[in-house]
């Protein structure tokens, strides 16, 4: 029994591994070319987007169960609960992103402090990164329920050379933005891969439902953080966060939930 637990076992533990060695190393490699100051507003940089992950890890542990479940008991209600997961996921990554792009020099100086007010633009490509990071994260966690937890390591894996290689590309000249845009170009790779997986192990995937109503959305949502962009930060981002919680009514976040525990719970 704990031969099979170890065999079923390793391959997460290597990608988890693989995803502490992939946060830190763009920090470790803008070392060996540029200041300390450049390596700390960065580094406060990436503690912010790595913040965003946390919402992410905490919607799709919700899912995991749910997913290892109908792996092996309904094909057709796992199809519905990956579009569904899909979509919310997606819809909250869009919203987080969409915040840190409009709101990112106001958050860096009340986060962090004005005399860091040079990595707004290191946030703002940072807000791009948290939409396939959400993605991602779902993806992965979509392998690991369905037993194919060696291909997600081995598409960590891949993604850290991916990283390592830009980073080693791009850090010397461009520094900072050099940095973000590895992890970017990683996580889309990590991103696309991992989505042609879970294609396959889904008999049809919405894209209209789980992409393109999420989209339409967050393109209202960022007109109207342009539109608060002025006012005071402690009231633009409660009035935003209003407003994009009450765009899941017309995507159908909400309404498709109750649907989907009621549909679930009849299996």
């Amino acid at each position: 029994m704990h031969k099979a637990l170890l065999k079923e076992a390793w391959p997460i533990g290597i990608a988890l591994e693989t995803d502490l060695v992939y946060k830190r190393q763009g920090i470790v490699l803008l070392k060996r070319w540029h200041s300390l100051g450049v390596v700390g507003v960065f580094s406060a940089c990436s503690r912010i987007y790595q913040f965003a992950g946390i919402v992410s890890d905490s919607m799709v542990v919700a899912f995991f169960p749910v997913l290892s479940k109908l792996i092996k008991t309904s094909k057709t209600q796992l199809t519905a609960v990956f579009n569904f997961a899909l979509k919310y996921v997606l819809f909250f990554g869009l919203m987080i992103s969409i915040g840190l792009w409009t709101f990112s020099s106001d958050i860096i100086t009340v986060v962090l402090g004005p005399e860091f007010i040079s990595g707004a633009e290191v946030l703002r490509w940072f807000s791009l990164v948290v939409v396939a990071s959400f993605v991602n994260t779902l993806l992965s966690s979509f392998l690991k329920a369905t037993d194919q937890q060696k291909v997600d390591m081995t598409i960590a894996i891949v993604a850290l050379i991916a990283n390592l290689v830009m980073n080693l590309l791009l850090v010397p000249r461009f520094g900072m933005l050099g940095s973000v845009w590895a992890v970017f170009i990683s996580e889309l790779f990590a991103c696309c891969a991992r989505g042609c997986v879970a294609v396959g192990l889904v008999r049809k995937v919405a894209w209209r439902r789980a992409l393109f109503l999420p989209v339409l959305a967050a393109l209202v949502a960022l007109g109207f953080c342009i539109l608060i962009r002025d006012i005071s930060l402690f009231f633009a981002i409660p009035i935003a966060g209003i407003f994009m919680l009450l765009l899941g009514i017309p995507v159908g976040l909400y309404s498709s939930a109750r649907d989907l525990e009621v549909s679930t719970s009849r299996e």
